[in-house]
């Protein structure tokens, strides 16, 4: 029977909003998902004019992992984990997202855990975003339908790399990136600017999170050159309904645009043809 080298990593991926909790404590900023009800991915449904007294929603409290992630990080331990790949809040760091200094609570939160996992045997694996902007990013400059909104990510990333240097060795720059355009309320913090067709922003928005995407790759090699850097989708097949030609094109098109453009333009370094016509 064949089994995994030694230095397989097997273990568990968590996302900060759906599980951390904490989401107004140590000087936390309010991220997107903290303003979502349960269930929903469109900012229309969010609220707008504060919160409701006595309302809780779901990322506020959740499994509370900020005040239990010692016991928590036993558990892995217990079970066998070789790996736990984790995300940080952007507004833990960056409450509103484009401050120039970091925020250090945040930045110790996170650093403990990492000392504590790796005491565990466990190797950190860290997403920079996973569906977490700050609220103020959106509503102020309309997340990464700005380009001023990517170096602010950059600034971000060198926060968390300049801490973790040395201790974490993989990064994931953007949990499922390739929905930014499909979902980019919630995974990009943008909404549809007045007057732009859904077309024009697909291709715009699609553009901005991959030269995010290469900003971040290039800070994290010059803060810590020997750290490894990868990128990550929600992959999904399509298949043709039919045999007919249109169908298979079609497909085919969906499978290239949906899963194969981000990592044609991460490993290529340009974007596909099929992109560009």
């Amino acid at each position: 029977m064949k089994i995994f080298r030694k230095d397989f990593l097997w273990g568990g991926a968590t996302a900060a909003n759906q599980y951390e909790g904490a989401w107004d404590v140590d000087g936390k900023g309010v991220a997107i998902p903290d303003l979502c009800t349960n269930g929903t991915h469109t900012i229309p449904k969010r609220i707008t004019d504060g919160f409701e007294e006595g309302t809780l929603y779901p990322s506020h409290e959740a499994t509370d992992f900020y005040h239990h992630w010692k016991e928590d990080i036993d558990y892995m331990a217990e079970m066998g984990f070789k790996a736990y790949r984790f995300s940080v809040v952007w507004s833990r760091i960056h409450p509103l997202g484009n401050e120039e200094k970091p925020n250090e609570k945040g930045l110790d939160f996170y650093d403990k855990m990492v000392d504590y996992l790796l005491e565990k045997g466990i190797e950190p694996v860290v997403s920079l975003v996973h569906f977490d902007m700050p609220d103020y990013l959106l509503n102020h400059y309309n997340g990464f339908m700005n380009k001023e909104v990517i170096e602010f990510y950059a600034r971000h990333v060198e926060s968390i790399v300049e801490r973790f240097k040395g201790k974490v060795k993989y990064y994931i720059t953007y949990n499922e990136i390739n929905l930014a355009a499909h979902m980019p309320d919630l995974v990009a913090g943008a909404r549809l600017p007045e007057g732009m067709s859904k077309q024009e922003m697909y291709i715009q928005l699609n553009v901005n999170v991959q030269v995010a995407h290469a900003r971040a790759v290039e800070v994290i090699k010059r803060v810590d050159p020997q750290a490894q850097v990868g990128g990550m989708i929600g992959h999904a097949p399509f298949y043709p309904l039919t045999c007919k030609a249109e169908d298979v094109m079609a497909a085919d098109f969906k499978n290239k645009m949906h899963n194969y453009f981000v990592y044609d333009t991460m490993c290529n370094g340009e974007f596909p043809a099929y992109f560009m016509q």
